[in-house]
């Protein structure tokens, strides 16, 4: 089921999933959230989106970012175009960090020119709308239901970790659209509650 609207579905400028070593500015919606997943899946905001798209009946074809970035979604979403223009120098995932930390620890990168970054994504980009065009087949991201969404929140100067449950029997869509209810961790691990 195509959306009838659009033919496909692109980023430019994209972060990877939050936890994500030598990325760059790593986060999932908010640099508080530690770690966001699907049916036991983590996901970064390109997965979360790219199922939606999948749901439409859309295909990925282009996405640009960090080299994290490129490397999540081509293990997502194989054969679609990307153009990392930068990586980052972080060497472990930050997931024991409270908010304000993690968001230093994600801060340093080695970025290409700016000239050689605008190249590399209109070239990669270019490729995409080109195959897009010759009709070659690029991956419609999909998942089978029912979804189960764990969101775990690092803590902060006022929250302790927090986890958020959300559960659908058909639509990613429709779970994304659910309001979230916060549920205190007792434990100082959250990737233990996903």
């Amino acid at each position: 089921m195509n959306s009838g609207k659009f033919d496909a579905v692109a980023w430019v400028g994209q972060h990877a999933r939050s936890g994500s070593l030598f990325a760059h500015l790593a986060h999932t919606g908010t640099i508080a959230v530690c770690e966001d997943s699907i049916n036991g899946i983590p996901l970064g905001e390109f997965g979360v989106l790219a199922l939606c798209a999948g749901e439409l009946g859309l295909p990925v074809i282009f996405g640009s970012g960090d080299r994290a970035f490129t490397e999540e979604a081509q293990a997502l979403a194989p054969g679609l175009e990307t153009a990392a223009v930068k990586h980052g120098l972080n060497r472990d995932s930050g997931y024991h960090l409270p908010t304000r930390a993690y968001a230093r620890h994600t801060l340093a990168a080695v970025h290409i020119g700016v000239e050689a970054a605008r190249t590399a994504i209109r070239t990669a980009a270019g490729r995409a709308g080109e195959r897009l065009v010759r009709g070659e087949r690029f991956s419609v991201v999909k998942m089978p239901p029912p979804y189960r969404r764990v969101t775990v929140f690092r803590s902060d100067e006022e929250n302790p970790p927090r986890v958020s449950i959300n559960e659908d029997p058909k639509s990613i869509i429709a779970l994304l659209n659910q309001p979230r209810t916060l549920q205190v961790l007792d434990k100082a691990d959250p990737r233990q509650f996903v």
